[in-house]
């Protein structure tokens, strides 16, 4: 059974465009302290993440397995960063002052993890990841 050209050319500009938004939130993320970087870089890699599997036809499953582990490191590290963020936001939802050690030994988690994925994303920008991928995913 053949594809319709018009179904692969589809695929193939959702992928690139989810894969433009994910290489956009990991700039971001890597420059930005918010909260909201982080959840959306996550949000990114979900959703692209995703098009690959939907459009699995249209792209080289082997590629698609490399490219996964490499996001699943950089979503690990996202969600060290994130989990700490709720921890953050519940501790100020009690009410507990700033200066509370379980509050400053979380933040200090989170500036540790924030940093340890900082550096995972400026390696994935000077490797330049998202142009490899283009390429083997034949975007």
């Amino acid at each position: 059974m053949t594809k319709a050209p018009g179904i692969r050319q589809y695929a193939v500009e959702q992928i690139s465009n989810l894969l433009g938004k994910l290489v956009f939130q990991a700039h971001h993320a890597a420059r930005s302290n918010h909260p909201d970087a982080i959840h959306d870089l996550r949000v990114s890699i979900r959703r692209f993440n995703q098009a690959m599997r939907a459009f699995g036809a249209f792209v080289p499953a082997r590629e698609v397995k490399k490219i996964r582990r490499r996001l699943r490191e950089i979503m690990n590290a996202a969600a060290r960063v994130r989990d700490r963020d709720i921890a953050l936001e519940f501790c100020a939802q009690a009410n507990l002052p700033e200066t509370a050690p379980l509050r400053q030994t979380v933040a200090g988690q989170r500036d540790q993890s924030q940093h340890e994925l900082r550096d995972l994303l400026k390696r994935f920008e000077a490797r330049d990841y998202s142009s490899r991928w283009r390429v083997r995913l034949g975007l």
